[in-house]
């Protein structure tokens, strides 16, 4: 199996959540090499999560120029997604397993499980957009983000798996397509955000605000994966997920 590292991109309001999660990391997950968290600056993971197991922490300024004109809450969002678009610089692995603070582990199972093929093919989820319901909303940024119509809706399931190499494809793609400059070097200082290439983007282009990450990468993959590294699952109202989905849920799901 390829070396494979959870990542989460958190902040404070959801340290409760984060909690629960890495707990049941620690207690039901086995196979990955190192859980790696990305938080901003200002929110430092407190000492009852840091204990439970071992963490990477990547601390990021969240200071940038569009702050003075768009609220908090709209720059945090777009924050994120770009956040975890530049994984590769916050570890080296292969594969990134992206899950959010609200994820709960809820039985045992090995990182092998989401893997098919014998653990070396990743694995991502679709559907037709005509049964994305209320994500139809996401096709319009997707579409202007890829530059084409996005066949399906991808951001369909938690526990996101991201390839190295295809995913600084898409970083470099996005960042040349928006910044018009194929000839300045790609840059991103792990630190501060204001400093990152595809934040860049953003500030160039502020629709960017309101990019789906998941939906933008899946559909990437869809058109540009010639190697075959993944495998493309379409869910279906009697396939919902790859049985291996059933060992954890949403925090919100809990009782």
């Amino acid at each position: 199996m390829r070396i494979t590292d959870i990542i989460i991109k958190t902040f404070s309001s959801d340290f409760d959540k984060l909690e629960l999660c890495v707990k049941s990391i620690s207690q039901n997950l086995s196979g990955y090499r190192n859980l790696v968290i990305i938080c901003d600056a200002t929110d430092i993971l407190p000492e009852h999560i840091t204990s439970i197991l071992p963490i990477q922490i990547h601390y990021v300024d969240t200071t940038t120029v569009l702050s003075d004109t768009y609220n908090k809450t709209t720059i945090g969002y777009a924050m994120q997604q770009i956040l975890k678009l530049s994984w590769t610089h916050y570890t080296d692995a292969d594969v990134a397993f992206m899950i959010d603070s609200d994820c709960i582990f809820k039985s045992p199972v090995h990182m092998r499980d989401f893997f098919s093929d014998g653990g070396e093919k990743l694995i991502w989820f679709y559907r037709q957009w005509e049964k994305a319901e209320w994500a139809i909303q996401w096709k319009p940024i997707t579409e202007y983000i890829l530059g084409y119509p996005p066949k399906y809706e991808t951001m369909v399931c938690q526990g996101f798996m991201f390839d190295r190499k295809l995913t600084f494809e898409f970083a470099y793609n996005i960042y040349h397509r928006f910044t018009k400059s194929p000839i300045q070097p790609f840059y991103i200082d792990t630190y501060a955000i204001r400093n990152n290439s595809l934040w860049k983007c953003v500030e160039l282009n502020p629709k960017l605000l309101e990019l789906s990450e998941y939906n933008a990468f899946g559909n990437y993959i869809i058109d540009h994966d010639v190697d075959n590294v993944y495998e493309k699952v379409e869910l279906y109202s009697d396939n919902p997920t790859h049985k291996q989905y059933a060992h954890f849920t949403i925090y919100q799901h809990v009782t």
